[in-house]
């Protein structure tokens, strides 16, 4: 019986976990300045168990920087991408650090990049971080990235990885 329900629990768990990405996120967009919601962010990462041990740097260039963006997906998919990096910095490093940071291209489109320095991603596994349900991790679901990209998509933007200066990963979206 007890090998039964826990069956059923990693079912509905993989039940839970196709249900978030085999929908399209609907998107409420608005405009607002980045400071104190990327503040707030910052706050409840520092909340949170993985953000206990992680030195995290925060960065909006201009101070008045606005964005157009659902608030709510946002903070979702940067929460996780936060997340992400802090397990993988606390992992790699006695001293793990991340930043995020807020700026505007020439283009006009808002960046924002997560950083970490951590051991980045082996380039043996590059071409599937974003796939449902690939992961590395022992307890992970593999849907965070995926999810991560359904969000940035539908924002009509652009989520891409690359190594960081510090040798971690680094994850630009431009929305």
């Amino acid at each position: 019986v007890e090998t039964l329900a826990r069956r059923a629990d990693g079912v509905m768990g993989f039940v839970e976990s196709y249900r978030q990405i085999s929908r399209t996120p609907e998107v409420r967009r608005r405009a607002f300045e980045v400071l104190p919601w990327a503040q707030e962010l910052e706050s409840l990462f520092r909340a949170s168990e993985a953000g206990q041990s992680v030195a995290l740097k925060l960065e909006v260039k201009p101070d008045t920087l606005t964005i157009d963006v659902d608030p709510d997906l946002m903070c979702q998919v940067l929460l996780n991408l936060l997340k992400n990096g802090a397990e993988a910095a606390a992992a790699h490093s006695g001293e793990a650090a991340l930043a995020m940071r807020f700026t505007r291209t020439r283009a006009g489109r808002t960046q924002i990049e997560v950083v970490d320095n951590g051991p980045g991603i082996p380039e043996s596994l590059q071409q599937d971080v974003f796939l449902p349900f690939f992961t590395t991790k022992a307890k992970g679901t593999g849907v965070g990235l995926s999810l991560a990209r359904q969000v940035v998509l539908a924002h009509r933007g652009a989520i891409s990885f690359d190594r960081s200066p510090a040798g971690g990963a680094l994850f630009r979206i431009v929305i």
